[in-house]
């Protein structure tokens, strides 16, 4: 009889309720800390159990409450609370969503169409959340701190697209096991898991320890617009996924692990805005001859970069701090990139032996550089710059000229060969600032270049080297231009100073058809411009050399003059012409002086290759000695090179006035 009373009691309160009834009403069941929110219309049926429970049919559903209330106001959201040991969940879309929890593990199953957004909050040591559901979701990070002791912290099983909030001023951390339980339904390998598709947005921050694998594993794309994601460790990758776009945000990734990746991406990268930042201190792991190296930012694909901040810093052995293996294009952007890791050797499967070089930059395929501000610092022996298997682009070719702060490339390399047998002329893992394995294309932009162990050299291209528009100071202990067939100079400027090299250094031939090249060689018995068999060739433009050897011009179309040699004693240096180590070298006619160039040559003898089209004709010109000029024009080239200057204290060092050719 009491039982019938109570179901007489609230069928009747739910009938009174039904005048009044709309979409906005509903009523809270509470079990065992779930919160379940059910439209009123939606209800079949409401019986009384002994000991106060309920149960409630709904759509040849039972529910199961120890307490029941209404309400007008019904949320859209799914709240999960972790209270370390406990989870408190209100769910109002049973209907759509089941969820399940064992201990503090929880998991959200569900079908259909219709998207839901579910909210995660609260601490927990030992926790996991697992949505395993076909539909797109939001998942909201509010000040979450989760820990799994035996799997990943959050899983999304299936390959529905997944949108991650982090709502401004929050901080979140989520943490996996360093061992996965088997699980044959859990394919996951990340401490944040997505099968599908991963956005990233909102204003917090979020933290991310990978101790099994990954930090963040995506089995599609990751696209992040805001926020700032830490990762503070990774066995693998911090990130890893097929495509990554950056479009804004704040990506941090810290690596310790031996060829671990910072960002990994299976295909391509595009970063359109937005900060990356890390440090990585893993080292090349060798196995089988096969190298697998450490990488903060590593694309199987096709790096493209239009804006946004680079600022990575290596410290492991072999280390890559951008790795491509397809082509890399940058058309904007700052990066500070530092690589204080060494090189080494090793055996190859074949036992062949084989070396590792650390590199700031390093691609598979083309490198195109259009703007930008780049510094980049090797410290370590062999280390690299920028180390490109295909051709290399810098500036743009439609430019004649580019703004100084358009694209600025600062490259600095301070270790040594790893193999440096100069009595045999051979050297292995040079270090090298920029290193082309075809062609260089240098159309546009502004670049300072030094290198400072032994072996150190400028630019380097296996074929042909084209310096169009670009302003380059090369300051290089080796080559500061390096090319295996041809140096074609066509309106650059160019200033060039190898204190134990060449100044420019090509295989087969040296091509000045316009621009302004200043090359000098500081000691040892190499020249300013060293070609194969004499191939250089004065087309036009402006050229000074000083340096310790002498220079043979195969053909000029302008007034050009070269210190003359005879081939019996051109090895002996007899006939080159006694200058003092930082005096300035003028051209002039009369008292007009048409330009000086520091002498920054240490040998006891040097050698003088000029060329202009103001030359003239005729034999007024003189090869002075003097200080610096007074009343000078500078140029790109700051105190080393000066235009229509006055000497001043010069002292003639050719007896007679040259003829031009």
């Amino acid at each position: 009889m009491a039982k019938l009373w109570q179901f007489i009691v609230i069928s009747m309160f739910l009938y009174a309720d039904i005048p009044v009834m709309s979409a906005q009403n509903y009523i809270v069941t509470s079990f065992e800390r779930h919160l379940n929110l059910i439209p009123i219309h939606s209800i079949d049926s409401i019986n009384v159990q002994p000991f106060g429970r309920f149960d409630i049919c709904v759509a040849d559903t039972m529910l199961f409450a120890d307490s029941v209330f209404f309400d007008r106001h019904i949320p859209d959201t799914l709240v999960i609370n972790y209270e370390d040991e406990q989870v408190y969940i209100q769910n109002p879309k049973f209907l759509q969503l089941q969820t399940n929890v064992l201990q503090s593990d929880v998991t959200v199953k569900g079908q259909g169409a219709e998207p839901f957004v579910c909210l995660i909050k609260g601490y927990s040591n030992d926790g996991r959340l697992v949505i395993d559901c076909d539909t797109t979701c939001t998942l909201i990070l509010d000040n979450l701190n989760l820990a799994s002791r035996h799997s990943s912290a959050i899983c999304v099983k299936q390959k529905q697209k997944v949108k991650l909030v982090l709502p401004d001023k929050s901080n979140s951390r989520l943490a996996d096991a360093s061992i996965y339980q088997p699980d044959s339904t859990d394919t996951s390998n990340g401490c944040l898991y997505t099968k599908g598709s991963l956005t990233i947005e909102g204003g917090g921050t979020l933290s991310v320890v990978g101790n099994y694998r990954h930090g963040i594993s995506s089995g599609k794309n990751v696209t992040m617009t805001d926020g700032h994601i830490i990762i503070h460790e990774a066995q693998k990758d911090g990130l890893h996924c097929d495509k990554l776009q950056m479009r804004g945000g704040l990506l941090s990734v810290y690596l310790k692990s031996d060829a671990s990746k910072g960002v990994k991406c299976k295909e391509d990268f595009i970063m359109k805005g937005g900060t990356i930042e890390g440090e990585a201190h893993g080292s090349v792991v060798i196995e089988s001859g096969e190298t697998s190296y450490c990488s903060l930012l590593k694309c199987g694909g096709n790096m493209t970069i239009e804006d946004g901040i680079v600022s990575l810093t290596h410290y492991g052995q072999g280390g890559r701090c951008i790795s491509v293996d397809g082509n890399l294009s940058i058309l904007g952007g700052t990066f500070n990139i530092e690589n204080h890791g060494h090189g080494g050797d090793y055996l190859t499967a074949e036992q062949d032996c084989d070396y590792y070089t650390p590199k700031c930059i390093t691609t598979n395929g083309a490198v195109h550089i259009e703007r930008g501000q780049f510094h980049l610092l090797a410290t370590g022996n062999g280390g690299k710059g920028i180390d490109c298997s295909g051709t290399l682009f810098i500036g743009r070719k439609e430019d004649d000229f580019i703004p100084e702060d358009s694209l600025f490339i600062d490259v600095e390399t301070q270790g040594t060969a790893l193999v440096d047998n100069v009595e045999e002329d051979f050297r292995e893992g040079c270090p090298k600032a920029i290193k082309a394995d075809k062609d260089v294309e240098l159309y546009s932009g502004n670049l300072n270049i030094l290198t400072k162990g032994q072996g150190g050299e400028g630019i380097e291209s296996k074929e042909t080297l084209n310096a169009h528009h670009a302003s380059i100071i090369a300051d290089t202990y080796d080559d500061c231009f390096n090319t295996g067939v041809c140096c074609h100079i066509n309106g650059a400027h160019i200033y060039c100073l190898s204190r134990n090299n060449d100044g420019i250094d090509s295989n087969g031939s040296i091509i000045i058809s316009d621009g302004i090249v200043a090359s000098v060689n500081q000691k040892k018995p190499n020249e300013c411009f060293d070609t194969e068999d004499g191939q250089l060739y004065l087309l036009g433009g402006t050229v000074f050399g000083i340096g310790s050897g002498p220079v043979e011009v195969k053909q000029a179309l302008c007034p050009y003059y070269s210190t003359p040699y005879g081939d019996e004693d051109a090895w002996i240096r007899s006939n080159g012409l006694i200058l003092n180590t930082g005096k300035y070298v003028y051209v002039r006619k009369g008292e007009t002086a048409y330009m000086a160039l520091r002498n920054d040559n240490e040998a006891f003898r040097s050698f003088i290759t000029v060329a202009s089209p103001a030359f003239g004709e005729g034999r007024a010109f003189t090869i002075s000695e003097g200080d610096r000029p007074i009343d000078a024009q500078e140029n790109h080239f700051g105190e080393r090179l000066f235009f229509d200057c006055s000497p001043l204290n010069t002292r003639d060092v050719i007896d007679e006035s040259f003829e031009v050719k």
